[in-house]
């Protein structure tokens, strides 16, 4: 069972949330759980390891617990925004309802966010359920779409179809004032040019079929041990860190090449991760900030977005000048981080 939300030491972030990166800078931002665990099995994923021997891998905590941590961050800090940060979500769809149940009799107003959501589960949702979650202040759904080719999901275990992802789409472009944010993940053991052609192909079509749509960053795929594909990564040559230290740089925008990418794909690698910034509305959804920085970052962004997205169409990945730009941003960011603590 969770803690009990009394004694999370709130108080110790409370007066510094601008520090914790949060969704919008308009906002007081509280993450909490609704769910605990994961009953599926992507092979990519450390859930499955991380619970394989419990006795429960999936727990829903009790709707109205999950609605008095709400109220008590709302009142006692100031909340105006909570983040369900859950593996996922939606598996009882009958439990977020409770939920949204309780948000509704108290009268609180709050704004949702929640960061896993499937593609089956925004299928099995109705127009009902997407249409309370954005009255009751909802405004972004993480969806794990990860990948626009066939094998590449099938050999994640998403036990979903490209069709699939489309369909889910279109569904929640018919609720424009929930963000359905998507995840990607690439360069997986295997993996080829054409099959991050497909991904390409896929979000540009998920951006003109739903422009409120937004694409986080495709994750580069990094092996966990415990997990499925960690031995398929080794038997494609991956020789994981011998030491803590090395794990650093094993990370989602990690500046790292696996043994097994052919030729010509870590630079598709980084041009789809860069361009991806840019080729929604990202830039121009989310506060960041005010002043002559924000302003410049939005007409940087405004003026790349035509090329970023003719990259993604055409697969241009030479000459890649942003991704050196970009790279520097990272470490700039991140020494900005340090010299904070």
């Amino acid at each position: 069972m969770p803690v009990d939300y009394r004694e999370i030491p709130y108080h110790l972030v409370a007066d510094n949330l601008d520090r914790y990166g949060q969704l919008d800078r308009r906002e007081r931002v509280f993450s909490l759980y609704a769910t605990l665990g994961c009953p599926y099995n992507c092979s990519f994923c450390s859930s499955p390891a991380l619970y394989r021997d419990t006795e429960r891998r999936y727990q829903l905590v009790p709707p109205e617990e999950v609605v008095d941590h709400i109220d008590y961050l709302h009142r006692r800090y100031g909340a105006t925004y909570i983040y369900v940060i859950d593996d996922d979500s939606f598996v009882d769809p009958g439990h977020i309802s409770a939920i949204l149940d309780g948000i509704e009799a108290r009268g609180l107003k709050i704004r949702l966010g929640f960061r896993g959501a499937r593609i089956d589960e925004v299928l099995r949702m109705d127009d009902a359920l997407l249409s309370r979650l954005a009255r009751a202040g909802t405004t972004i759904l993480h969806i794990g779409a990860e990948s626009g080719s066939q094998r590449m999901l099938d050999l994640m275990r998403k036990n979903i179809t490209v069709d699939d992802i489309l369909a889910a789409n279109r569904k929640l472009a018919r609720h424009p004032e929930i963000t359905a944010a998507y995840n990607w993940l690439i360069g997986l053991p295997g993996e080829t040019l054409d099959d991050l052609a497909a991904t390409r192909e896929l979000i540009l079509r998920i951006l003109e079929e739903n422009p409120a749509a937004i694409v986080f960053p495709p994750n580069k795929y990094r092996p966990l041990p415990g997990t499925e594909l960690f031995a398929v990564a080794v038997a494609h040559g991956y020789r994981p860190p011998a030491r803590l230290e090395e794990w650093i740089e094993v990370e989602v925008e990690g500046d790292y090449t696996p043994t097994w990418y052919p030729p010509g794909f870590a630079a598709m690698v980084n041009m789809m991760q860069v361009a991806a910034y840019f080729i929604d509305a990202k830039l121009f959804t989310y506060s960041l900030g005010s002043g002559a920085k924000s302003l410049l970052i939005r007409l940087a962004g405004y003026l790349y977005r035509p090329l970023a997205r003719f990259r993604y169409r055409h697969g241009l990945a030479g000459l890649l000048i942003e991704y050196r730009l970009y790279r520097r941003f990272v470490a700039g960011f991140r020494a900005g981080l340090r010299e904070q603590e």
